[in-house]
């Protein structure tokens, strides 16, 4: 009970909103009678007026989707100011692929990679629906080419295998660096999500990371079972030139922060060297 209240406090309280609650509430109930009524069913629902995601109840996130939409608002709508037709987007564990949909509607290239093979079914399903330019890639990323094992049974929280995961699959993994190379496709925006194995997927894109102008990333403090924190994650970007903002898109503003973000999972990274040309395509109209 004290989690479905949160979660009722975070949609209520949702950007999208807080200007008709009573209609976004009604929402959650529909979508709770919904997927108990047809609980294997898969629902396509458009989260944007041009963007559509298959969902289901494998999707820890389906119930934001459905009621807020623009569920991570301020990264979604970092993402629909600035990407313009033609920008190549990456989405580096794209999972069933809801920033690749979002990325697509707005006329972007997309390179997305997704292990997990169930997964990249739906993934490929999203791509075809919202008719996305780009390649969808089975692949993991790290700082190597090779192979690592994933779990299989774990919905959107598939993740790199440890000693204690029995339920996996062996998938090929390269780096950033040669998934840039071998399909000719060089991001300008990247949305991280590898539940915890942020660092080695960044550590093998040394040479896209000057070219990248901003990287979406979560961090959630599950790089402990692998070895490192989030603070290492940082450190690492920061050396790298980049530095973390909060984007506000009421004013289509960049604000400075000392810090990733902590009371939410995604933090924005901004290259400093390209902080002037953002700033100023984000202002544009």
């Amino acid at each position: 009970m004290k989690y479905r209240l949160q979660q009722i406090r975070e949609i209520l309280d949702h950007p999208a909103n807080r200007n008709n609650r009573i209609s976004a509430f009604l929402r959650y109930i529909k979508w709770n009678i919904g997927r108990r009524l047809l609980s294997q069913a898969n629902y396509v629902i458009n989260f944007t007026p041009n963007a559509k995601i298959i969902l289901s109840n494998r999707e820890n996130y389906a119930t934001l989707a459905y009621t807020c939409g623009l569920y991570d608002f301020e990264e979604m709508k970092f993402l629909i100011d600035y990407l313009r037709p033609g920008d190549i987007f990456g989405d580096f564990g794209a999972n069933v692929g809801v920033y690749t949909a979002l990325a697509g509607s707005l006329k972007a290239i997309v390179l997305a990679a997704e292990p997990v093979p169930d997964t990249f079914t739906r993934l490929q399903e999203n791509f075809r629906l919202n008719s996305v330019k780009g390649q969808a890639i089975r692949c993991g990323l790290s700082d190597f080419r090779g192979k690592l094992s994933f779990t299989s049974t774990l919905g959107g929280m598939n993740r790199v295998a440890t000693s204690v995961d029995t339920e996996t699959t062996e998938v090929n993994v390269l780096t950033v660096d040669e998934l840039v190379a071998e399909t000719n496709l060089q991001p300008k925006v990247v949305k991280i999500d590898v539940e915890g194995f942020e660092l080695p997927l960044l550590r093998g894109s040394t040479r896209l990371l000057p070219n990248l102008a901003a990287i979406i990333i979560e961090l959630n403090g599950s790089g402990k079972k692998y070895g490192y924190s989030d603070d290492d994650v940082h450190k690492f970007l920061i050396s790298s030139s980049f530095s973390c903002f909060d984007y506000l898109p009421g004013t289509r503003k960049l604000q400075p922060r000392n810090e990733y973000q902590q009371s939410k999972f995604n933090s924005l990274y901004i290259n400093l060297r390209m902080l002037d040309e953002i700033r100023l395509r984000l202002e544009e109209n």
